[in-house]
């Protein structure tokens, strides 16, 4: 039997929708309150905050300035401390044979444990300059793969220029805006041609504008170049860098230091 409207039991029809509204609003407070939950951390939630970047696929927003990306770079058993590296390679005469399988195996190790949040860049160096891109790059399966098959592929010709490897080196690095970033330099325990008096300070204050570490890498046999040992020294310790001798002895056949340079014929006068 229907019970009365107004009777025992039975809600005024004027009083229900204002439940259902009261009802509607509490799930979404509820709601808005589980979001705010997830990403402040305390209490019971998390303690690391999830960022867009993180989830496993789709779009998202790539790290910013604020998060302070640190990672451990081992390169020759040194720790480097940095979140974008930038690589200077010297590809002479003078590191074919042993001197060039180490140092690529190195740095496809080095490649392959950069995290995918992580930047670089590369420069290779002989008779031309060679950038891997002309700005820095995230460290990207596609990228560190590219990356190994470009410096392996690379020929190893006469001539270098050192300075003008580390000013190209810097320029990329410069349009990187990560905290902390840093340059490494590996080459041979000799000059070039024409390039016995560079100056170390004019590279690494002139041309390092902001004072990014360089970190040099020293491969040297028997006899070195002592100068140009010296220069990579103090272009190290003065850009708060590290320097090591990687001892390597060059491939037999190849002289340990190379001959002088020849001066060009006098013009006589007319």
């Amino acid at each position: 039997m229907l019970k009365n409207k107004d009777g025992p039991g039975m809600v005024p029809h004027h009083v229900l929708p204002l439940i259902l509204g009261l009802l509607f609003c509490a799930g979404g407070f509820g709601t808005n309150g589980t979001v705010c939950a997830q990403e402040t951390p305390g209490g019971n939630t998390p303690s690391e905050r999830s960022t867009i970047y993180d989830l496993p696929s789709g779009g998202g927003n790539l790290p910013t300035e604020d998060d302070d990306i640190t990672e451990v770079i081992q390169i020759f058993g040194t720790e480097i401390f940095a979140d974008s590296l930038y690589l200077c390679l010297e590809h002479t005469e003078w590191m074919k044979g042993e001197r060039a399988a180490v140092i690529s195996a190195e740095l496809s190790n080095l490649i392959s444990l950069l995290s995918s949040r992580a930047r670089f860049g590369s420069v290779i160096f002989n008779q031309s300059i060679h950038p891997f891109r002309n700005i820095p790059v995230l460290a990207t399966f596609n990228h560190k793969t590219q990356m190994k098959i470009w410096e392996s592929s690379k020929e190893y010709e006469d001539g270098a220029s050192m300075a003008d490897a580390i000013k190209e080196t810097l320029k990329i690095a410069h349009l990187d805006t990560t905290k902390h970033r840093a340059v490494v330099l590996i080459l041979d325990d000799r000059y070039s041609i024409d390039e016995n008096s560079i100056d170390p300070f004019l590279i690494a204050t002139a041309q390092n504008t902001e004072g990014l570490p360089i970190h040099i890498f020293f491969i040297t046999g028997e006899v070195s170049d002592g100068t140009l040992e010296t220069s990579c020294r103090l272009i190290s310790s003065s850009t708060g860098g590290r320097f090591r001798r990687i001892p390597i002895t060059p491939d037999p056949g190849q002289p340990l230091l190379p001959p002088l340079p020849i001066p060009p014929p006098m013009s006589s006068p007319t």
